[in-house]
């Protein structure tokens, strides 16, 4: 309460105001009565002092040393009754009341100090028993309209109905998700743009209220919390928590309501997308497994988006990938929301492009998503590049992009996610888009690289018997004039330029090794098999060299 509101109360109208310039605004939350001049040490923040002033019976430099000691207290004021001790307050201490703001309030002489303490604590106390009332019944309602499944809708109309003006919901992306019944079109703009405005610079992050009194909109931001952050916010139009404060408890309990209702939300919005990962992972293993035709896919993916299109892609979204904790579907905490509601607006971002060809799905136990895109699409790197940089403003955390290869054939799309995979792991990057990685077709030695090496060396021994480690000069030029030769295509003259060398010699030495490798290389698999042996044993040998050099 403040002093204003209890001046214009009938019973308490004998009161009257001395200084010109009182802060009547001011919040009283508790009356004490004394006459000593040192209590402004010890007084309660937001107490209405009541006295007679004799303490200051012809010392008003002290009562004026009194008031600067009371208002750094952050004093309601001072009710004296004067008459007594004091005739009147000299200039000084009204001008010190003005100059300060601290409402001095005389009382008349026919009424005493006792009544006016009683009668104004009993008020305060019965006042504030009213507002923890006021409070626990708008809890209780709010929270009987969210366990009976009430819309958002219902709730927020109540809402607007108790506070007794305009309320709204936005979200952390700044959507509006719903509005009361008096919030005019015209005044949820204004609201909007301010909101989506202070979100860009960050100013609704912290746990405080924020209260705007600019010309165009007047209103107060709470914060509503969810595990880890601020996830939406109500906003009340033409409402100043300063002003009032017997809202303040009710403000409370209707913000605990909202927090059950969005943890709610966050359940209900994690059974939906449980769904989609499920098919998920049933549409990879059985076309995995090729136990699904073309027919089959197109039919039972229908009602999750999927479409025949002459290509398809895979891409992944990988987030936290520092944090290798498994999801906890029955425990949720920041983690849990921070995958929840980036997905959320993945999705709706994605659905307000409105073709429907890039559709989302959910990867739980790699937290991560997967986006399929149909068809070809341009712009790509522009959607990434819009999903990277507000999921990294919002959550503050960086994310890897993904891209498998591009695929004809639906029930390809497997092929196209291991690729995917793979480019997390070790893709080309991006020069423009550094989070943005691609598929890189592997060589040979990549493909072996985890063959141990004594495995690679008796099989390169039995594919190239003394060819596959030289030990003499004769040896040495045949096997190079062998890898040559097949790495040129199987061509003569281009094998004799190569090494400089006549074509007869070439001719010579390619005759010499089939001899020695007992096979014919004309036919295309046995110079294969041959070629990927001497790839192999080229790869040993640079090892071993390594190995020496880092020895030595």
């Amino acid at each position: 309460m403040i002093v204003k509101d209890l001046l214009e109360k009938e019973k308490f109208q004998y009161l009257r105001v001395l200084n010109q310039n009182a802060d009547l605004n001011r919040t009283i939350s508790t009356v004490e009565s004394t006459e000593s001049p040192d209590v402004s040490a010890y007084i309660s923040r937001n107490t209405l002092l009541v006295m007679t002033g004799m303490a200051f019976q012809d010392e008003p430099l002290l009562m004026c040393s009194f008031l600067e000691e009371l208002d750094k207290r952050e004093c309601a004021g001072v009710a004296i009754k004067l008459g007594r001790f004091l005739d009147y307050l000299d200039d000084c201490v009204l001008e010190t009341a003005d100059r300060l703001g601290i409402p001095l309030l005389q009382i008349p002489m026919d009424v005493t100090l006792g009544k006016v303490y009683h009668e104004i604590l009993s008020y305060i106390w019965n006042n504030q028993n009213d507002q923890l009332l006021n409070a626990l019944n708008a809890q209780q309602k709010i929270t009987t309209l969210i366990l009976h499944g009430s819309s958002l809708k219902s709730i927020i109309n109540n809402m607007t109905a108790i506070l007794g003006t305009p309320v709204m919901i936005v979200d952390m992306w700044g959507k509006v998700q719903d509005y009361g019944y008096s919030y005019s079109q015209a005044d949820r703009e204004k609201t909007l743009c301010l909101v989506e405005k202070l979100l860009k610079e960050d100013q609704l992050e912290s746990d405080a209220a924020y209260t705007c009194e600019e010309q165009e909109i007047c209103c107060c931001i709470y914060p509503i919390k969810g595990l880890g952050r601020n996830t939406n916010y109500m906003v009340i139009k033409d409402f100043d928590p300063g002003k009032a404060e017997d809202q303040m408890l009710v403000m409370e309990q209707v913000i605990m309501a909202l927090e059950i209702y969005f943890y709610r939300e966050l359940y209900m919005k994690y059974n939906q997308i449980k769904s989609r990962e499920e098919f998920l992972t049933i549409l990879l293993e059985q076309i995995d497994e090729r136990s699904w035709d073309e027919r089959q896919v197109l039919a039972i993916g229908k009602g999750h988006g999927i479409r025949s299109m002459p290509e398809y892609r895979v891409v992944l979204l990988e987030l936290d990938k520092e944090e290798r904790q498994p999801f906890q579907p029955n425990r949720f905490s920041s983690r849990e929301e921070y995958f929840i509601l980036a997905y959320e607006w993945i999705r709706e971002f994605l659905e307000e492009k409105d073709d429907r060809s890039i559709l989302i799905f959910p990867e739980e136990s790699q937290f991560r998503y997967v986006l399929l895109i149909q068809g070809e699409q341009e712009g790509m790197e522009d959607i990434y590049e819009k999903i990277y940089r507000y999921l990294r403003d919002r959550f503050k955390k960086e994310i890897r992009i993904a891209q498998g290869g591009i695929f004809s054939d639906i029930l390809k799309i497997r092929g196209s996610y291991r690729e995917a995979q793979s480019s997390l792991f070790d893709g080309q990057p991006n020069e423009k888009y550094p989070y943005l990685y691609s598929y890189r077709p592997k060589n040979f030695k990549e493909l072996f690289k985890f063959i141990p090496e004594r495995e690679k060396e008796e099989m390169c021994t039995y594919m190239l018997k003394e060819l596959a480690f030289p030990e003499n000069l004769m040896q040495e030029e045949l096997r190079k004039t062998l890898y040559t030769y097949l790495f040129c295509g199987k061509n003569i003259a281009q094998t004799a330029e190569t090494l400089s060398l006549h074509r007869n010699t070439i001719k010579y030495r390619v005759k010499k090794c089939e001899d020695i490798l007992g096979v014919q290389l004309s036919d295309d698999m046995d110079s294969f098999r041959i070629q990927l042996a001497l790839v192999l044993a080229e790869e040993a040998k640079e090892t071993e060299e390594r190995m020496e050099r880092n020895q030595s």
